[in-house]
């Protein structure tokens, strides 16, 4: 299942995320894409609104690799591959035992190791089109996806 939305402003980028964290459940991983800038951080601190996350700055982890952000019910796992070469250093940061964990795992920079190394439930490809519109393409792939897709489909963004 496929859905594409556009937003026009990083507070609609947010909202989209956040309404997919309200959806989200344990294990669920979500795989984003896109150029530097595209707002895959933005859409990322709305999926911890959205799973109440109350942390008061979600930051990208381009230095850390992993930022753990608890919450009162979920964690989310928020990862960036950005600076990393090869699949061997995602194993050496232990992205493995991440996947693992029972909370929600945002993937930055995901498409740096192939969709083959992870399961994804939801793939979010974050494209710039203006200097604050994003078309954003939101797939499915599997059970959780499309159980949060079709919320998303009877909702308006």
């Amino acid at each position: 299942m496929e859905l594409n939305i556009r937003t026009r402003s990083p507070e609609e980028t947010i909202r989209l995320g956040k309404k997919i964290g309200g959806q989200a459940t344990a294990g669920t991983v979500i795989a984003l894409t896109g150029e530097l800038g595209s707002g895959k951080t933005a859409f990322t601190q709305g999926l911890a609104r959205g799973m109440g996350i109350t942390e008061p700055y979600i930051a990208s982890p381009s230095y850390t690799l992993v930022n753990h952000y608890p919450g009162s019910g979920l964690s989310l796992y928020h990862v960036d591959l950005y600076r990393l070469a090869d699949r061997e250093e995602a194993e050496d940061l232990g992205l493995e035992e991440v996947l693992h964990r029972q909370g929600v795992v945002a993937i930055e920079w995901a498409e740096k190791f192939g969709d083959h190394y992870w399961r994804e439930d939801v793939e979010v490809r974050l494209k710039v089109t203006g200097e604050t519109d994003r078309e954003i393409i939101l797939t499915s792939r599997g059970p959780a996806g499309d159980r949060i897709m079709s919320v998303l489909l009877t909702e308006k963004p």
